[in-house]
Order: C-alpha cells, then sequence, then structure tokens
C-alpha cells in the first residue's frame, strides 16, 4: 500500500513519561492506519526505561525483575511488540518508522528496508555495522543492528494493524553502564542468559564525539526528503491523543 503524501519527520516526539511514549507510538500507528498517510519518523530521546514484552509477564521472575528495574529508576512498561526485555535512556536514540502497509505482507521486507538504511548510514560514519543476531546480544532477533559481529547497537521490533506498519529501532548512541546494569539485573530475574559484552553503542564503534547531524542523518536515511513537523500540530491534524 502507497500514500502519495509526504514523508514526515516528528522530531523530539518524547512526552517524558515511559508509558506514555509507548502509547504515542500505538495511537499514531493507529492514525497512519485510518488515514493512510505517508511515511512518518517519529524520533525522541526517551527517559530510563525498562520495556518489557508480554511474555515475560508471565515467567516467574517477573515481578522481581519489575521491582529491580524500577528501583533503578528505570521505569517498568510492557511494551506492545514481541521479544524480550530491554533497557535503555537518554543515550539511545528511538526511531519508529511508521507507513501504510498491506495486511499480513512484506514483514521481513519492512525490517531489512529500516535495519539496512540504519546500517548503511552508520557505515558512512565509519562503524562497522552490519544486520543480523549478536551471539549473546539481548532481545535477539535476525535484524538486530551490530558492529563487528560482536556488539550491539540496536534492536529492532515491529508491530502491525489492518493497514499500517511501525517499525521501532532503539539504538543506543552513548554507553549507559547504568542501564547495562539494570538488564542484567532483570534477566537473571527473568532466568534469561544475556552477555553484557555484547552491549555495545555507536560513540565507542567510532571512538570520536557523535556528529551532531547523527539523527538528521539517519532520518533522511529512512524518509528522503521528510518535512520536519512539529508534533503536537501532527496529533491535532490526525486527531489523536
Amino acid at each position: 500500500m502507497t500514500s502519495s503524501r509526504p514523508p514526515v519527520h516528528l522530531m523530539g516526539a518524547a512526552s517524558g513519561d515511559a508509558a506514555d511514549d509507548l502509547a504515542l507510538g500505538t495511537a499514531l500507528l493507529h492514525a497512519v492506519d485510518a488515514a493512510a498517510d505517508g511515511r512518518i519518523v517519529r524520533t525522541y530521546r526517551p527517559v530510563p526505561t525498562a520495556a518489557f514484552s508480554r511474555r515475560e509477564t508471565h515467567l516467574p521472575g517477573f515481578d522481581r525483575a519489575v521491582s529491580a528495574a524500577a528501583a533503578a529508576g528505570f521505569a517498568p512498561v510492557i511494551r506492545p511488540t514481541g521479544g524480550r526485555a530491554v533497557v535503555y535512556d537518554a543515550g539511545s536514540l528511538v526511531l519508529d518508522v511508521l507507513e501504510p502497509a498491506e495486511p499480513h505482507r512484506g514483514h521481513r521486507e519492512a525490517y531489512g528496508a529500516v535495519s539496512g538504511a540504519i546500517v548503511a548510514e552508520l557505515r558512512a560514519l565509519g562503524v562497522d555495522a552490519g544486520v543480523g543476531a549478536v551471539p549473546g546480544e539481548y532481545c535477539p532477533g535476525d535484524f538486530s543492528i551490530g558492529a563487528r559481529g560482536a556488539v550491539k547497537l540496536a534492536g529492532v521490533a515491529q508491530r502491525a494493524t489492518r493497514s499500517a506498519r511501525l517499525v521501532g529501532v532503539v539504538l543506543t548512541v552513548l554507553p549507559s553502564p547504568a542501564a547495562a546494569e539494570v538488564l542484567t539485573e532483570v534477566n537473571a530475574e527473568l532466568g534469561l542468559e544475556w552477555d553484557p559484552a555484547t552491549c555495545g553503542s555507536v560513540a565507542q564503534e567510532l571512538g570520536a564525539p557523535i556528529p551532531p547531524d547523527l539523527e538528521r542523518r539517519l532520518v533522511a536515511a529512512l524518509a528522503p526528503g521528510a518535512e520536519v513537523v512539529d508534533r503536537h500540530r501532527w496529533l491535532r491534524r490526525a486527531a489523536v491523543g
């Protein structure tokens, strides 16, 4: 499914609340579904968040994992996508890519297109980036974004409705020892294996300051020519939230 509307970049589209940030992504997904809008890339720096999957809520150690995250200042939330626990903070950049989509089609292609576009841009910056699972990574996935085949830089998840799709990326830009420590505690409580040595960041791979236009470059790779739109104005237009 395609749309004649130009792509849009909702920049800095964060609410300041972890649960509300996830809810806004869902609201945008349903807005795209209803309006058959063009591609939207929403970017924001998140508050400290521990995002669990619904499957993990059934594990024996879930309540302890939630308590550990909250005690460390990472808001525990349940995300609508699958996978495993992900812990992140303002050292990460969240990119939600939303667009019209045919129902039950193009699932892997969408993953590949988003991961591939980000990897290409990271490579242009000098990062030895690639797409694919990293042994021992958190929230394992075929379309994870890693570096040198040894560390994970981003997790990629997807959710679809009747006629729209959201591919969400959490890219670790700056190292966060606090997030890595919480993820270690969370996975231990859940009984899930994870190798903390696989937790990487763009900054560590570059060995240099992060380019100030990194966000703009990634959005341009995902949605060339996207118009920067204030999220409040777009939401009013779409009658969301």
